[in-house]
């Protein structure tokens, strides 16, 4: 079950699969066991969830844990999506350990480090990247997250 990364200190627990309900699977008491058996073995347990907004898996998986680190991607997450993401996680009573920004722009002529990660996820049919059916246009554009 549990894979050598090939870096010291670090092991990986894959998921290959999507179960059939993956919200049942989350409130489970199997799955329970299992981040109890980890914590145990770990001093630390890191689980990469989906995003929080467009299905409910990541803030069920959430409270099972000891607490969040939401990331937000540079130039792409709206302000308004990140904060509506704090406001669901803790009103599920989430400990929001902290916040990254992923795949910052790093412009050239300019000191500093800079880092990249691109993640992608889609549920079921129909996953679509954005609009609401119905939602107004707005010739603003939204706030993005920098």
């Amino acid at each position: 079950m549990l894979v050598d990364s090939g870096f010291e200190n670090l092991t990986l627990l894959p998921n290959n699969t999507i179960p059939p309900n993956p919200s049942e699977l989350l409130g489970s008491t199997a799955l329970r066991r299992v981040v109890e058996d980890l914590k145990s073995r770990f001093d630390y347990v890191v689980f990469d969830g989906a995003p929080v907004l467009p299905v409910t898996d990541s803030v069920l998986m959430a409270t099972r844990l000891d607490g969040v680190i939401l990331l937000a991607r540079w130039n792409k997450t709206r302000r308004k999506d990140f904060r509506r993401s704090i406001q669901q996680l803790r009103g599920s009573r989430v400990t929001l350990l902290g916040t990254a920004l992923n795949a910052v722009e790093v412009r050239d002529g300019l000191a500093g480090y800079g880092y990249g990660y691109g993640y992608g996820y889609g549920y079921g049919h129909g996953f679509t990247s954005g609009k609401d059916k119905g939602s107004k246009k707005s010739d603003k554009p939204a706030e993005r997250v920098k």
